[in-house]
């Protein structure tokens, strides 16, 4: 017997992929929310490039707290300038071995290559994507390749659907 699932939806809302949501709002993915940068590190090699006081985030950083300031190993602008920086108020999500953690970076600083950053354009909260992120954690689980670490690809990461309220 088959169900009439429009009964089902309230007035003012409607189904999508990501579940039922409010009439006015959006589907978006990842990509749409501003730029994402994948984290490098800067040579061990070149002393330089260490021990200054810059924050190089890894997931080890990332703990169960919203915001980070600050990191266990920290770079010099030297090193900053041979790796991508992060701006503050970027969104740090880690996607190769402990995947899913995140956090928001509240100062100036760098990442590792675990770390994938989103740099929110304009238009969008680095408080909303991180809500968001917190309850996408079982999905990046889900979608990372079978190899012998974990790891959600930097396309398949740009392409995470959220619902997103009207900017109106």
């Amino acid at each position: 017997m088959a169900t009439d699932t429009k009964q089902k939806i309230p007035a003012g809302y409607k189904q999508t992929e990501v579940g039922v949501i409010p009439e006015d709002w959006e589907i978006k993915n990842v990509i749409d929310f501003g730029s994402i940068v994948t984290g490098s590190t800067p040579s061990t090699k070149v002393k330089d490039y260490w021990n200054g006081n810059i924050p190089w985030i890894t997931p080890t950083d990332i703990t169960s707290k919203k915001d980070i300031y600050d990191s266990e190993r920290k770079i010099t602008t030297k090193g900053l300038s041979v790796i991508r920086k992060l701006p503050a108020n970027s969104l740090l999500v880690t996607c190769i071995a402990s995947i899913g953690k995140n956090t928001i970076l509240r100062r100036d600083g760098a990442s590792n290559q675990q770390i994938n950053a989103i740099i929110p354009n304009g238009n969008y909260n680095v408080n909303y994507l991180y809500y968001n992120f917190e309850k996408a954690k079982n999905y990046l689980i889900g979608h990372a390749g079978i190899t012998a670490t974990n790891i959600v690809s930097k396309q398949t990461f740009a392409l995470i659907k959220f619902a997103v309220p009207s900017l109106q």
